[in-house]
């Protein structure tokens, strides 16, 4: 929970311009994959059912844009959190238990009245000063390393 007096926190959560590249190579070398061993019947069903399981990974997460992916997540002062997508439309959510914070990015997740959603912060954004405001607040907040792990779960 947050301090009623510590400011809100806003954070951008568009994906940054690298990153539609980086999807399409992520997608590529998940298609590679089944290659790797040597070539049978199964091979191409493996090769496009790996470049799928990425895409669609990369499509739920919002970073292949549409209008529900996440434009703007507030931090309220209360402890409440308002995300805000991309058509503008807003809601009150809940970060969830299995969001984490590593030591370069942030996993957050939550659950608000249209669903899940989640988003990856990472620490060297143009948004970095407020990601590291954010990951400080959420490690105040009472979070214990994983053992073996620079995460910790919320």
């Amino acid at each position: 929970m947050s301090s009623r007096s510590s400011p809100s926190i806003a954070i951008d959560c568009r994906p940054p311009l690298a990153a539609r590249p980086a999807i399409l190579l992520a997608c590529l070398a998940a298609g590679l994959i089944p290659w790797l061993v040597p070539a049978g019947p199964w091979t191409v069903p493996a090769s496009l059912a790996c470049a799928m399981a990425v895409f669609c990974g990369f499509l739920a997460s919002g970073w292949l844009g549409g209008p529900r992916a996440l434009a703007i997540v507030f931090w309220l002062p209360e402890g409440g959190w308002w995300l805000t997508s991309r058509n503008g439309s807003g809601e009150v959510a809940k970060l969830l238990p299995d969001s984490r914070v590593f030591t370069h990015w942030l996993w957050l997740r939550w659950n608000g009245p249209s669903g899940r959603r989640q988003a990856l912060l990472l620490r060297r954004s143009v948004e970095a000063d407020a990601v590291r405001r954010l990951a400080m607040r959420l490690r105040l907040q009472g979070a214990h390393p994983v053992t073996g792990s620079d995460s910790l779960p919320l």
